[in-house]
């Protein structure tokens, strides 16, 4: 949740500094306005902690470290992976719409209240295998049915996928594993009865996850699915075109 104390600490973050340090300056522009929500910001200093983010190969433009305040605006591609930003007709401040953090060396625990952001649409965390996902977290979230892409591949990934019926405007899914990423990472379970709840969905790619039910009947009718990746899932059934 955002605002929760995090235990961890990183070692070199503003000279050790802990969650506690945070100060919403950090958002600001050199104008001193906050240029998103004080709770967004608060959920990228959750996220930046909770997945070691003093060794991310990538922070913000020319390597710095996210919140090294430099009066650089988050929205306009100067954090590295935020991007996607619009301005509410309601509260002036720009929103958070898109997270791009692949192949960045995120580690432990991705943070739960990275789905608390009220605006997010588009998740790509791919390729950081040692980075903990919990599919439960993102499903569960009030706003899932934001979200029209995910992509959390070739990280630790455990939770049950059926619950991605909850995503009702979800067009890409990748939560698989490919040739690059360390055995036995992909740990999530469920079937495909989740795929009739989406009509937009055209990429399902669930592969090697092992405890997963890939049923072809599911998918009978459905035109516009073009990707599928189901390599050592379970495969039942037949499919109608």
């Amino acid at each position: 949740i955002a605002g929760t104390m995090l235990s961890w600490q990183a070692t070199n973050f503003l000279d050790g500094a802990t969650h506690a340090d945070w100060t919403p300056t950090w958002c600001q522009d050199n104008s001193g306005s906050l240029q998103i929500p004080e709770s967004e910001c608060d959920v990228l200093l959750d996220l930046y902690l909770a997945t070691d983010g003093d060794n991310w190969y990538n922070s913000i433009n020319n390597n710095n470290k996210w919140f090294q305040w430099d009066g650089s605006n988050i929205c306009w591609s100067n954090w590295y992976g935020i991007s996607g930003c619009e301005r509410s007709m309601i509260d002036g401040k720009y929103h958070i719409q898109s997270i791009n953090l692949d192949n960045n060396n995120l580690s432990w625990t991705l943070a739960a209240s990275i789905y608390t952001l009220p605006n997010l649409s588009q998740l790509y965390i791919k390729d950081n295998p040692n980075l903990d996902v919990d599919i439960d977290d993102l499903t569960q979230s009030i706003y899932a049915s934001n979200y029209t892409a995910i992509n959390i591949s070739n990280n630790i990934i455990y939770g049950d996928i059926t619950q991605f019926s909850n995503l009702s405007n979800l067009e890409y899914l990748d939560v698989g594993c490919y040739w690059n990423a360390p055995a036995g990472n992909c740990r999530a379970t469920g079937d495909t009865s989740f795929v009739p709840s989406l009509p937009n969905l055209y990429a399902i790619k669930v592969g090697y996850n092992t405890g997963f039910t890939f049923d072809l009947s599911d998918l009978s009718g459905r035109t516009n699915i073009r990707e599928i990746f189901a390599l050592e899932t379970y495969i039942v059934g037949d499919m109608d075109v």
